[in-house]
């Protein structure tokens, strides 16, 4: 298995998310649901950025492929959009 690590990555994974998925519910009793749906994304954003940036500097921010980028921001916002519905819909919020 050492060989393979992409063997324990799906099982890892799949905890992160179930994990990341309480969270957020249970802090959405707390907090606004659009600012946890920030808030999760920031985070993510700069965890990247401190471990791909030190290698490839400016270059992580350029694409060669701009269509590609817009396409991966209109996907972005619907799993946004749909993560809030579900947040709300779970806790009975607006």
């Amino acid at each position: 298995m050492a060989d393979r690590p992409g063997n324990a990555a799906l099982p890892v994974s799949g905890v992160l998310f179930s994990a990341l998925d309480a969270t957020a519910k249970h802090l959405s009793a707390f907090l606004a649901v659009p600012l946890l749906v920030w808030a999760r994304y920031l985070v993510h954003l700069l965890i990247m950025l401190a471990s791909v940036a030190p290698r490839l500097g400016w270059r992580v921010l350029i694409t060669t492929h701009p269509w590609l980028m817009g396409l991966r921001g209109v996907t972005l916002d619907g799993v946004i959009l749909l993560g809030q519905l579900a947040l709300k819909t779970a806790t009975g919020r607006n």
